[in-house]
Parts: C-alpha cells; structure tokens; sequence
C-alpha cells in the first residue's frame, strides 16, 4: 500500500489555497502585536486593570466583591429597549448565536431590534475559525466527563440547529460520533461515562468500534448520541444567518437583520481600524456592541491593549488583557473512497458494514470527520502556539501519526487534497475548565471602543457545544434578563451563570 500523498497541483492547490485564505481572512489583517514567549509561542496576557487579585480572589471564595466588579458595574448603562440597535462584530459561532438571541427574544417581548452584523466576509460560514472547525457537537471531555453546563449547552446548541436546519436541511451529516480509548486508563473513564449518562453515550468493545467507524487498535470506544451530531458548520452557519433574516421580517415591530462586510485593513491605517475606519467611530451610531470576531479582536487590535503590568516596558501595547491564548489549527481534507453504507443520519444500530474508508466521526485527542462531499473526510487539528505556522508536509506527518489508526484507509489510499487554517482564542483554564469570555466589557474596552460593549470570545475548541448556551446568557445580560446580584459589588448575571465573569478574576493556565 501506497502511504497518502500530498496533492495540491492545479485546482486543488487553488482549493487548498483559497480554504487557507478563507480560514485566516478575519484574523490575518492588520498589525501584528502578540507577545512571544522565549520559545517564539504567544505569550499569556495579563488580565486589564479590573481584575482581582489573586490573594482577593482566595480570600472571597472567586466571589464577585473586588476592583473587577466594582470596574465592571461602573456606568452600568441602559439596557435594550424598543427600537434599539445592535452591531456585532464577527459573524461566526459566537456572533450568530448572540444576533438570533438577541432577535428571538426581543420578538417574544414585542420588541423592534436592528442587529448589524459586521464581518471580514460578505457573507456566513465563509471565514474565520469557525468556518473549518471539525462540527462535532458533544457534551464530554476527553476523559469522558461532563462539561460544565455541558447537558444545557447541548440543548441549547440543539435549539438553534433545528432552527437552521429550517433553512439548510443538509447541515447535519451524522445524528452520532464516536470517541474511542487508546490507554486502559481512558477506558475505564469511558465506560464510566457510558454508566453515568446512557441518555447520550454507550459503550462499544473494540470489535464493533472497528465495524463501525474502521478504527484499529483502539480498547473500545463510545458511540454519542441523544443530541450529539456532526454538522457542517459553514451551511448551519449560513442557514443560522437566514432564520436571523427570517425572524427580524416577520417582526410586527421594526426589526432588521443586516450582514455589512467590512473589507479587510491596509497597513498603515492605524490601530483599531477597518476599511480605514476605527471601530468607535463605526459603532458610535449603535446603542450596544457587541465584539465576537475571535482572533480578530486580537490581531485586528479592535481591542485596546491592556495597561502595562509590572515587569513590562513602557509603551508595549502587545497584550490584550484577556486569559486567553491565540492557537493557529491547521487541518487537512483527505480523499476516500465512498462509503457505500448507511450515512442517512439514523440511530446506528446497523453493523457499519466495516468498509476501509467509512465515513463516521471519530475522536481521540485529534478528529476525523465526514463532509458533505462524500469522497473527502476532515482530520484536524495542529495546536501551533508558534508564529511560524507549520508546512502542508508537516501539517500531514504530525496528524497522519496521530489519526492513522482512527482512519487506515484514507492515510494509506488517499491522497492530501486541501490543508485549512484558522487561528481560534483559547481561554486559560479556570476553576470549570475552559469557559468562554462573555460579559459586560471591562472599562477599558468601553471607554475605547463602545460605552455600551460586550464580549463574547474564547470558545476555542467547544465553540459548537458552547455558542449557544452562552450566547443566551449574554443576552439576557443585554435585555435585562438576569439576577441583580445579591452582596454589594456582585455583577448582575443569568440565571444558572452565578460565575459568568470568571475571566474578570484571573484565569490560571
């Protein structure tokens, strides 16, 4: 057998190039000025001035009393009425989520919203990270654990595909995906898991997971159900856009859906500009912001950088204040034979027919994912926090050694037809794990870019399990839907989200 190959002559290097500039468009623009570590990787960025203290934060329990509470509720301002105006920046994962939200809710309350969405493309599901993510929709960490408000956020991701697949019926490729065990001690967790939550998950000894999916040399696996999907993120973001549209037309009150593209900045237009014009200007006519474009809030320098920190120069503006970290993710498209199957998304009962290359969803550490083009799957994805990023070659050996047992058949018989890039906002590890950056801006942010903005970032790699739980409760922040807070110096927030501004307190790692 012949080892797969790269093959990225003709049109599909001009398909690999484009998907690779398709991937990069939102983030590429403009200055670059992230700090290195020694190593040449990113380096972590302090916190703005509004944090807590770690000795505070010890002290309170991570509670909400302390200077980042008392800065966040500073010129807390009016929230959403009638008639109010919405602009979004970023028109992936989490700015659609935020925008249908917003929509949705302000017609329950009989409420007329304009929402403008503004974006590097002219259009969804074409650019930034979200437009390559591998679409596995699950609850679980690799250890089999369940997220943080892992059983709400699938339900609430769930509720907003059905409302795309309204539009885009062929945006869910599997109703089932599979994570499998390599180490004895992932098995144990595994089957655990499958004990605990039989409603999505169900053990499978290594035999059938082979049947089904073609992996070898694994020690069994799960089979994820009850919710958990495959989907082709660029059509169910496409298809998310249009119920947006959808929902503003048929408002009794005057509503609007609007999608500007904002083409990409030129050196020497400044800091914080697009097209040659700065963000505040661009959203002063809005009453609220909210700023959802990923690494393009970072590279784009639509936020300010934070204040210097001890032990920085003076006048490096680098740092973002956030616990996050930009991680560059490359994938590549193989080639496969067709599998010939059942791919009509039913409950997977059936034997998997143990074709070499079928074309399930597996996961363990790196993915392998069907697409809507039958003869080509997905594996992905590099972690690169360095600032060269890694050759097509490389980008295939390193993945190939790690995903050559989850799919034999297309690393021996196919053939590297396209590589994917995009750069995702990874937040530091907090108190629950990684959890997304959503909230009132701290006031740096404000007084810089917006007095009425939000953030919505940093959902990494769980951007499709998280979007819309979180997107939800973002926007009860902006509708005034939320708890007032109890002890003097607590931020107002949602329902079940006592600790929405862990991010305001200091991320850890």
């Amino acid at each position: 057998m012949m080892a797969a190959v790269i093959c990225l002559g003709g049109r599909a290097a001009a398909a690999a190039a484009a998907s690779s500039r398709s991937a990069c468009a939102f983030a590429s623009s403009g200055p670059r000025r992230l700090q290195r570590r020694r190593s040449g990787a990113f380096a972590p960025r302090p916190l703005y001035s509004s944090s807590v203290s770690k000795s505070n934060e010890e002290e309170d329990g991570g509670g909400g009393e302390g200077g980042g509470a008392e800065r966040l509720r500073d010129n807390y301002s009016s929230l959403l009425s009638d008639g109010s105006s919405v602009a979004v920046v970023g028109g992936g994962l989490a700015g659609l989520s935020a925008a249908h939200h917003l929509l949705r809710k302000a017609a329950e309350r009989d409420m007329g919203l304009k929402v403008t969405v503004f974006d590097r493309e002219d259009g969804p599901g074409v650019g930034g990270a979200s437009s390559v993510a591998g679409g596995l929709l699950h609850p679980f960490s690799p250890r089999g654990t369940l997220l943080h408000n892992g059983s709400r956020a699938l339900a609430s991701s769930n509720v907003l595909l059905e409302r795309s697949l309204l539009h885009r019926p062929d945006a869910v490729l599997r109703n089932r995906l599979y994570r499998v065990a390599l180490t004895e001690k992932n098995a144990v967790q595994l089957r655990t898991t499958a004990e605990k939550y039989p409603q999505w998950a169900k053990w499978l000894d290594p035999q059938d997971v082979e049947g089904r999916t073609g992996a070898r040399n694994t020690l069994g696996g799960l089979e994820l159900g009850g919710g958990c999907r495959v989907i082709h993120v660029p059509t169910y973001l496409r298809g998310l856009w249009e119920d947006c549209v959808d929902t503003a037309d048929m408002s009794e009150r005057d509503s609007e859906a609007r999608w500007v593209h904002v083409p990409h900045s030129n050196e020497g237009e400044g800091e914080g500009a697009a097209d040659g014009i700065a963000w505040r200007e661009r959203l002063a006519e809005y009453d609220a912001a909210i700023l959802s474009a990923g690494s393009g809030l970072f590279r784009d320098c639509v936020l300010p950088p934070a204040p210097p920190e001890e032990g920085m120069e003076e006048g490096d503006d680098s740092w973002t204040g956030l616990p996050v970290d930009l991680v560059r993710g490359q994938s590549v498209e193989l080639s496969v034979r067709p599998d010939d199957g059942d791919d009509d998304g039913d409950d997977g009962d059936g034997d998997g027919g143990g074709d070499p290359t079928p074309s399930e969803a597996v996961l363990c550490g790196k993915y392998v994912a069907p697409l809507p083009d039958r003869d080509a799957i997905l594996i992905g994805a590099t972690h690169e926090f360095q600032s060269e990023p890694l050759s097509p070659q490389l980008v295939a050996d390193d993945l190939r050694a790690r995903t050559s047992d989850l799919a034999p058949g297309p690393w021996s018989d196919g053939e590297v037809r396209a590589v994917t890039e995009g750069y995702r906002v990874q937040s530091r590890r907090g108190p629950r794990g990684r959890l997304p950056i959503a909230g009132r801006a701290p006031v740096e942010v404000r007084e810089s870019v917006h007095e009425n903005s939000w953030l919505f970032t940093g959902l990494s790699s769980r951007g499709l399990i998280y979007h819309g739980v979180y997107g939800d409760a973002l926007t009860d922040l902006m509708m005034g839907m939320c708890d007032e807070g109890g002890e003097e110096g607590e931020n107002p927030t949602p329902e079940g989200f006592p600790d929405l501004y862990w991010w305001m307190r200091g991320g850890s790692k």
